[in-house]
């Protein structure tokens, strides 16, 4: 078929055509309700003032008023480039007198909202209504989606703006492709490649749109080349190296110099096991209660339903020939990113495959069941029980899987009241990595010394300089004595350190951190005894604020009369 007609669509595949319209509308009914309570909850808890996405610490340096001449964190992550809109839509939500953490979580919602009616109107397409429903619903069941989507980092847009180019692939809508994958680059430029590669395909390959028999084949061809070259230059004007933080360094390059960018350092696992760990995170959005065969068998089922269905579909080439043209282009596009650049393959596995599987499990598991008529209503039985277990057993409203897992509780709310008074050219120092802490820059709008989000690895002066950081915030944490608490003052203007109790209470709660610091930090506490040290109990007088486990330390007062010296004064 060529492009002269793109609104031209054959009807729907309706797999539930055996089914009765009473049964077609219980099944649709049933699916709704686990739909609304499903994503109900979800969005409430997005809008819960208490629960946070650990991706928002990265995000506190959007707002002109969360930042100081004293934020280092936040001039390092402001010197990369952001997408275009995304910075557009970012400034006009400041500009209308919108709070930063309203923006991002009104942008979660509506990413959410945007990922269920796309995937609702791929199944549609597919399946007729009862796809739609089951479609939905096993997107809002996952985890893995609301993970991605409550970030409201770009990456929040990946799965939006893949859905939507699989749907505008199955309603034959290539102005409409050409217009996500534009959209794509002015949010998410990662994900521009893949939609521009499906792009490419269906125009030339799928429907060879630029043979003789397209009359438009010039346009479309025209269409086609300015569309690659405005996401090329998106692209590229997100790849530009950063100026004046040293040489770049890929994960794992240097590890022997820089310990930070080894395995052991700041990268998470899936940075160097990026198929682990797609695997890893599909498996744990399963209740870990659950016994440990279920959990292996359901996700094999749901990938074996999932191929059955892609199967079936090959009958229907109005169907399976945009599935390809989504599939193809998104597996060379891995491959290539698993060969050129491993360490960020795990994204490319993640967001193609996960957008795809949901319709084509619905696909099979509505082929299957309307297959089994030996008994009345069998297929309608059977399809809202298999979904109905899956739902079961996904950790569907589980907020640490949703992304929440940066929770304040009411004594971090009243630390951070409290922070939100100080001057705003105040800088404080807390022990990076703890989840509750770490969101003061984002809540309150004060900078923090070592910023655990702006700790990257990337280039070789900013792992130098973060170091020394780190290095002497060990010191002044774990202080026997006033020394390094001077340091901390004077050589970097820390005016308030954050000092969690619990740090100080047992060998299990221990401070943490990676290598190379754990390094020290064991070297310390095996030297010295933790009823010594300064800050297990600091002096009344030092006291800023106390609230449950938290104690904010005034550095001046702490270090009153011991002066700075002057090589710490520069």
């Amino acid at each position: 078929m060529t492009l002269q007609n793109p609104l031209q669509v054959s009807p729907p595949t309706r797999f539930e055509g055996s089914w009765s319209q009473s049964s077609t509308r219980i099944v649709i009914a049933i699916l709704l309700t686990a739909l609304l309570a499903i994503a109900g909850y979800n969005i409430l808890e997005v809008f819960n003032p208490d629960n946070f996405h650990e991706e928002l610490r990265i995000l506190a340096h959007h707002d002109p008023a969360r930042t100081n001449e004293k934020d280092y964190a936040g001039q390092f992550l402001s010197a990369f480039p952001q997408p275009f809109l995304y910075v557009i839509l970012t400034k006009a939500a400041l500009g209308a007198g919108i709070d930063l953490v309203v923006f991002h979580k009104v942008l979660s919602a509506v990413c959410g909202i945007l990922l269920l009616a796309g995937g609702a109107a791929a199944g549609m397409r597919v399946g007729g209504p009862v796809a739609a429903a089951a479609v939905a619903v096993l997107i809002a069941a996952q985890p893995i989606y609301q993970y991605q989507i409550n970030s409201a980092t770009p990456h929040a847009f990946a799965f939006p703006l893949l859905m939507w180019g699989l749907v505008f692939l199955l309603y034959r809508r290539p102005y409409a492709l050409t217009g996500v994958a534009v959209l794509s680059g002015l949010l998410y430029p990662a994900i521009s490649p893949v939609l521009g590669l499906c792009l490419a395909w269906d125009m030339v390959v799928a429907r060879k749109g630029l043979t003789a028999r397209n009359q438009n084949r010039i346009a479309d061809l025209l269409v086609l080349g300015l569309t690659g070259v405005v996401l090329i230059l998106l692209l590229w004007h997100q790849l530009t190296p950063v100026e004046g933080y040293g040489a770049p360094l890929a994960p794992g390059a240097k590890a022997d110099l820089y310990p930070e960018n080894s395995p052991d350092g700041r990268h998470f696992y899936g940075v160097f096991h990026p198929f682990a760990y797609v695997l890893h995170s599909t498996i744990l959005q399963f209740r870990q209660e659950l016994p440990l065969a279920i959990i292996t068998i359901l996700p094999l089922c749901f990938v074996g339903i999932a191929g059955y269905g892609f199967f079936r579909l090959r009958r229907r080439p109005e169907i399976i020939r945009p599935l390809l043209s989504f599939v193809i282009p998104s597996l060379v596009f891995c491959s290539l990113i698993v060969a050129l650049r491993p360490y960020l393959a795990y994204r490319f596995v993640l967001y193609p495959l996960f957008t795809v599987l949901p319709l084509l499990f619905t696909c099979g598991l509505l082929m299957l069941c309307d297959a089994w008529r030996a008994r009345p209503n069998f297929p309608e039985v059977a399809t809202v029980a298999v979904i109905s277990l899956f739902v079961i057993s996904l950790n569907s409203v589980d907020s640490d899987r949703n992304g929440f897992s940066m929770r304040l509780d009411a004594s971090a709310n009243r630390l951070m009241e409290f922070v939100r008074g100080l001057p705003p050219d105040s800088l404080l120092a807390n022990w990076p990595g703890s989840p509750q802490t770490d969101l003061i820059p984002y809540v309150t709008g004060r900078p923090l010394l070592v910023n655990f989000k702006a700790h990257y690895p990337t280039y070789e002066r900013h792992i130098l300089n973060m170091r020394v950081r780190m290095f002497d915030l060990i010191d002044a944490y774990l202080a026997k004595d006033i020394d390094p608490l001077v340091r901390l003052r004077c050589r970097w203007q820390v005016d308030y350190l954050v000092v969690d109790r619990d740090h100080f209470a047992g060998k299990e709660t221990e401070p943490k951190y990676f290598e190379p610091f754990n390094e020290r930090v064991e070297d310390i506490l095996q030297t010295t005894e933790k009823s010594k040290m300064l800050l297990r109990q600091p002096p009344a007088s030092a006291i800023a604020f106390q609230s449950g486990r938290f104690i904010l330390v005034d550095l001046a007062q702490l270090i009153d009369g011991a002066g700075c010296p002057s090589k710490h004064t520069d």
